[in-house]
């Protein structure tokens, strides 16, 4: 058998003291760099909090046929407004699609779209599996039925959404049908 290299002697307890200097030199380099992140205005912000962070509200939405693209879905999403939505596909269903959408800034919905959400409302209500707290407020509620209101609005641009008594495959006019809605608090675990 052979030696890529021969014997090795490194001398790690006299090298410490640079070592420990050069990682000093990177922390402070990557604290100046958050820092610098978060004091620069109009720059982003110092971490990039997702949804389980910030809060809002999580969409499972199915499919039937071909399933569009994550930008077509995206592009659909900021159409009506939803800035910052973050879509992922389900890696062990090829139909379905996880839609997460931050917290609304103004959770008194206007009489426009208040109709919206209440003829929804009990569709989101039949497909939600919300966290395992009940909901305890009313603005909790509406944020949940707000969310799901907004991606229902966006997903109608590839279809009709299937009812909420009937499988999906049942429907022969429905594209996708929303299985899951679920609510992140602002505080992870919340």
């Amino acid at each position: 058998m052979f030696e890529f290299f021969g014997k090795i002697n490194v001398d790690w307890m006299g090298l410490r003291k640079p070592l420990i200097a050069i990682s000093i030199l990177i922390l402070l380099a990557g604290l100046i760099s958050t820092i610098g992140r978060q004091l620069t205005p109009g720059g982003t912000d110092a971490f990039n909090l997702g949804v389980d962070f910030r809060g809002g509200t999580v969409i499972t939405a199915k499919f039937k046929g071909q399933k569009p693209s994550e930008d077509e879905i995206r592009t659909a999403l900021q159409n009506i407004g939803i800035t910052d939505p973050l879509i992922q596909a389900s890696t062990d269903k090829t139909d379905e699609v996880l839609i997460k959408v931050p917290l609304f800034e103004n959770t008194e919905t206007s009489p426009a779209s208040q109709s919206t959400t209440d003829t929804n409302a009990q569709t989101a209500n039949a497909n939600s599996n919300t966290s395992s707290q009940p909901v305890e407020n009313e603005q909790e509620k509406n944020q949940i039925n707000q969310g799901r209101a907004s991606v229902k609005l966006a997903l109608d641009t590839f279809g009709k959404e299937a009812e909420a008594s009937r499988n999906l495959d049942e429907d022969e006019a429905a594209a996708y049908k929303i299985v899951g809605t679920d609510s992140v608090g602002p505080i992870a675990g919340a």
